[in-house]
């Protein structure tokens, strides 16, 4: 069959088929493949039924075929959504393929189907949060975490869906923390440098699992989409002690301004500065404060509990509190007070009006 196959592919190349036998092979999506594989030709593709250049998969294929060719892949892709609803799932493979070679070349004839790619990872994250929120069962949504799951069920018919958007929330776990970069993030976790030397890949596969264990093992499986993520973590190990330099520092220079502010808000005299030793050998984070401090001269008195003032005990209190919040992480403070409630007025209330993955269930065979 096989062999026939190719006869007919070969007879038909060099025009050797009768007109009704052309137009009934035009728009087989399996001999055109065929055909195209072989001549590696633009030209029948032009040849092939609106019918073939409506199939998601044949388009995929020519993708793979004319991969160089980017302003032919364009037409293709207006092609075939032209054919096909714009915002079926049908259309979001061929988006995602084209977006993928968009971000290795950055050619702007391919920024549309990055764009369209984007579009649709917002959306369907958008409808995950929603269903995470909606589950009441705690262990359950603890379970789900960031909602990998659901995309892992939701497009078990199509690896490329998954694989774009395992990558694309490993990315946003990792780069686009609402609080943290990812240096930041490293630390933020507690982990020590020992640990983490000549175990970089794993320290991402612990993290991701931490926030999705779904996801998690899906990037165990799959350790390439974690390759760039590497030597991010190496440069963290070579930075470690100037980054901890660096961020103690400015951690004590907000002690000072703390300082400061208390003393002026609370009409004290300005030697109360001088408590600042005795302040940090009241605290937890005396050793690190002294590492990264200089308390050369007679700048600063030790502190007796006994012999200050009320106010001044007060200050020392709120001092040692302040600095062991401040010390407490190795990652830049923010004090939580002045940070607004975070309030998704669209997740609340939404216990009828789930919205559902269902609209992006397997719908590959639109023909037209």
């Amino acid at each position: 069959m096989e062999r026939d196959y190719k006869s007919f592919a070969f007879r038909y190349i060099h025009g050797e088929l009768s007109p009704k036998d052309i137009h009934f092979l035009e728009s087989q999506d399996e001999f055109m493949k065929k055909v195209i594989r072989l001549t590696k030709s633009k030209e029948f593709y032009e040849r092939s039924s609106d019918r073939v250049k409506a199939d998601n998969d044949f388009v995929l294929e020519l993708i793979d075929i004319f991969k160089d060719d980017h302003e032919f892949l364009s037409y293709m892709g207006d092609t075939f959504e032209a054919l096909n609803d714009r915002n079926g799932s049908n259309t979001i493979e061929v988006d995602i393929k084209l977006s993928n070679l968009y971000e290795e070349t950055e050619d702007e004839c391919l920024h549309d189907f990055y764009s369209r790619a984007n579009c649709f990872y917002r959306s369907i994250m958008d409808d995950v949060l929603h269903e995470v929120m909606a589950t009441k069962d705690y262990a359950a949504r603890k379970e789900l975490g960031q909602g990998f799951a659901l995309i892992d069920q939701t497009f078990n018919y199509s690896p490329l869906i998954q694989e774009f958007v395992a990558k694309k929330m490993t990315e946003n776990m990792l780069l686009d923390h609402p609080q943290f970069e990812f240096e930041e993030l490293i630390h933020y976790t507690g982990i020590n440098i020992t640990a983490l030397h000549n175990r970089e890949r794993e320290f991402v596969f612990r993290y991701i699992t931490r926030e999705d264990k779904t996801l998690g093992d899906y990037l165990v499986i799959h350790p390439r989409l974690t390759d760039k993520y590497v030597p991010m973590v190496k440069d963290a190990l070579k930075n470690w002690d100037n980054y901890l330099k660096i961020l103690n520092e400015d951690k004590i220079e907000q002690v000072h301004e703390e300082m400061e502010r208390y003393i002026e808000e609370n009409n004290m005299d300005e030697s109360a500065m001088e408590l600042y030793r005795g302040i940090v050998d009241q605290s937890n984070s005396r050793d690190k404060i002294y590492k990264y401090s200089n308390f050369e001269g007679n700048d600063y008195r030790k502190v007796n509990l006994s012999d200050i003032s009320i106010p001044e005990l007060r200050f020392v209190r709120h001092m040692v509190q302040y600095i062991d919040e401040v010390f407490d992480l190795d990652v830049p403070f923010v004090d939580m007070e002045n940070v607004p409630e975070y309030r998704d007025d669209n997740v609340e209330n939404k216990d009828n009006n789930i919205v559902s993955l269902r609209k992006y269930k397997k719908n590959r065979g639109v023909r037209k």
